[in-house]
């Protein structure tokens, strides 16, 4: 099966964004939530994690082509991936029943702090000092923050334990398991 890829929007006013590099190239395998392309605005560059492993199949945009959001700009072909992958065990997806992830992400001094929604929704900026934003997700989150000892997590409800020490960056990936497990540093 192929997936479309299109062009992120990196921001609520943003409306459209420049594929700044190709990290793969056609006939590269690409695992779920492994970046791809980075993507530039006028507001912030990112890159751009798949939603689907696959084989990329096709370039739509070349470097430097600039296109709207929500614009094809390659496709992924899923079924040659998992023709080629090896077994592992089955990734419980979440039923149409699981309730939304929500992440509340709290800093006490302004910190740089770029979340991975899905695999495809990206922000990437600076929250204010003791300020907060709250991200919702239907399966993962992928958090990096460059100050990590005044960040404080929390997901649906339940407070993380910190991420690292002040001036230290670091990155942690938030699932239905890191509820379960209580210790928030699934990798």
């Amino acid at each position: 099966m192929a997936t479309t890829i299109t062009m992120p929007q990196l921001g609520e006013t943003v409306t459209e964004g420049t594929v700044a590099q190709w990290l793969k190239k056609p006939g590269d395998s690409i695992e779920k939530y492994e970046s791809f392309v980075e993507v530039s605005t006028d507001k912030v560059n990112a890159e751009v994690p798949s939603p689907v492993s696959g084989v990329l199949r096709e370039i739509i945009c070349q470097e430097g082509e600039t296109v709207a959001t929500g614009a094809p700009i390659a496709i992924i072909d899923e079924v040659a991936a998992e023709a080629t992958a090896p077994a592992t065990a089955p990734v419980s997806a979440p039923t149409s029943t699981s309730k939304p992830l929500v992440l509340k992400i709290e800093v006490g001094r302004a910190t740089s702090v770029k979340v991975s929604i899905d695999g495809h929704k990206t922000f990437q900026g600076k929250i204010p000092a003791g300020g907060s934003r709250v991200f919702h997700a239907n399966d993962v989150f992928f958090v990096t923050a460059h100050d990590a000892g005044g960040v404080l997590l929390e997901l649906n409800g339940q407070t993380l334990p910190p991420l690292g020490p002040p001036g230290h960056s670091a990155n942690i990936r938030l699932t239905r398991e890191s509820l379960k497990s209580q210790d928030g540093t699934n990798h």
